[in-house]
């Protein structure tokens, strides 16, 4: 027994923190919709004893509170009440072998798009899919409202130590903490209504009182009464080694990470495409303000605003000088929380079918996560994102986040090894258009590595034969 198992629960149920708050909203708004879904699914090298996984399965979700959670309101309020006993959901479906490529591509298109049930059941969902029943394919689907990314690594860490524990018939050592996401919740609340939650509020309307909530990004089509508010689709930017080295000592000698590089080659793209000098741009926090919420489970990412000036024609260096102050600056405030900023912003996020924000950029390093003498993910020479699970190997063949945004570039560093994504909205834009707008991208990167000192205006992506037919 620990402190994660030993939860004493009050009748009417456990807070909800304001980021909950949000998602249960919009869930609420769409429950047909699987809005906040994210989806990962494996191919399995090595052999797995599905007897043992199941029980691996179910000692995690006994050691974590929050993968047992269910939703309910009270008075108007979403709460959070814990199943006293695990609730997993586990499915195991057999494929036949003559055609099984096409009942993954089928499985994994169709998988993140069903929604959870979160008044009545646990918002995190394994399916094992066997072909002639030898495991072949695991797939986790978890909605946001429980879990975020570095809860997800963290639930795959401990399902490694445990699933390893039970075949070597030893006893899983996980890692404990007196501290609850329920403590967190408490702690959010407390901080949002004193001296420094008060202060970061007037920094957050202080700064973006003069920038535009939405600026015309040119499209395909427009949303309409009927348009699908969530989508997962994205499309993946592959950088050769000769521009990945020229732009590392681009990086060196400005003295910035690679994060404030490739941050403001997005602003520019966006400014490009827009025409505007100023605009916002989202970009996550972990939001874990303790180190005591390291190993918890839960829902604590944060979003908050960068605001992009290009103004006054910069050269490249100029512009990320600025990015780099800019970002400083908004991290000492970063812990405000982002639905209670729209609130007071005065932003109907939930009733409107206008994405805020409409940009966002984001840089994940999965591995800082776990034990970096053990790190769990690698990618080989072919590319391939391998997970390693001790026992056996998950080779990654699908990830879909499914969310709100019109346009969001995710960067994932692995060992020093960096893979883009460009994700977007297809009720806005069509393939051929985001295929496009990367290209665009890729240009940008090598027209700065090879002349990064001639004013951003200088730039070209000779766009207005595009911008004229996106019209």
């Amino acid at each position: 027994m620990n402190a994660n198992d030993d939860l004493t629960l009050p009748q009417n149920g456990l807070p909800t923190s304001y980021g909950q708050r949000a998602l249960w909203l919009l869930y609420r708004m769409v429950p047909e919709e699987a809005g906040y879904n994210v989806n990962y699914t494996w191919k399995i090298e090595g052999s797995i004893d599905v007897n043992i996984l199941q029980k691996a399965i179910h000692h995690l979700s006994n050691h974590h509170p929050l993968l047992r959670v269910f939703y309910q309101e009270l008075d108007g309020v979403p709460v959070q009440r814990v199943h006293q006993s695990p609730k997993t959901q586990f499915d195991q479906l057999d494929l036949q072998p003559e055609n099984l490529s096409s009942a993954i591509e089928a499985f994994v298109k169709q998988e993140p798009y069903k929604p959870f049930r979160l008044e009545s059941e646990t918002s995190l969902r394994w399916t094992l899919l066997t072909c002639n029943d030898v495991p072949a394919f695991l797939s986790l689907t978890t909605h946001h409202i429980t879990s975020d990314l570095w809860s997800h690594m963290i639930t795959m860490r401990d399902l490694r130590t445990i699933y390893h524990a039970l075949v070597t018939g030893t006893e899983p050592v996980l890692q404990t903490t007196e501290k609850q996401y329920f403590d967190f919740v408490t702690c959010q609340k407390d901080y949002s209504t004193h001296e420094k939650g008060l202060a970061d509020l007037k920094y957050w309307k202080e700064t973006l009182s003069d920038y535009p909530r939405q600026i015309e990004f040119p499209v395909d089509h427009h949303t309409t009464a009927s348009s699908k508010r969530f989508h997962g689709d994205h499309i993946e930017l592959r950088i050769d080694k000769a521009l990945t080295d020229k732009i590392a000592s681009l990086v060196k000698s400005y003295r910035i990470t690679p994060y404030i590089f490739y941050f403001a080659v997005f602003q520019l793209l966006i400014n490009k495409y827009t025409g505007e000098d100023k605009f916002l741009v989202g970009t996550p926090s972990g939001g874990r303000t303790q180190k005591d919420y390291g190993d918890i489970v839960g829902y604590f990412v944060n979003l908050f605003l960068i605001n992009a000036d290009l103004s006054g024609d910069p050269s490249f260096p100029e512009l990320v000088k600025g990015v780099r102050s800019v970002i400083k600056e908004s991290r000492k405030h970063q812990n405000y929380p982002f639905p209670l900023l729209v609130d007071h912003l005065k932003l109907n996020r939930a009733a409107s079918k206008n994405s805020f924000p409409q940009f966002v950029f984001s840089w994940e390093s999965p591995n800082s996560f776990t034990d970096r003498k053990d790190p769990m993910i690698s990618y080989g020479d072919d590319e391939k994102e391998c997970w390693n699970m001790k026992e056996f190997q998950l080779q990654l063949i699908n990830k879909t986040i499914v969310d709100d945004v019109d346009l969001s570039l995710r960067i994932i560093e692995v060992n020093n090894y960096l893979r883009l994504f460009l994700a977007f909205n297809p009720e806005l834009f069509e393939l051929q258009t985001i295929e496009r707008v990367g290209r665009h991208f890729l240009k940008l990167l090598s027209d700065i590595a090879d002349d990064p000192d001639r004013p951003v205006s200088d730039l070209s992506l000779h766009l207005e034969e595009v911008l004229q037919i996106l019209e």
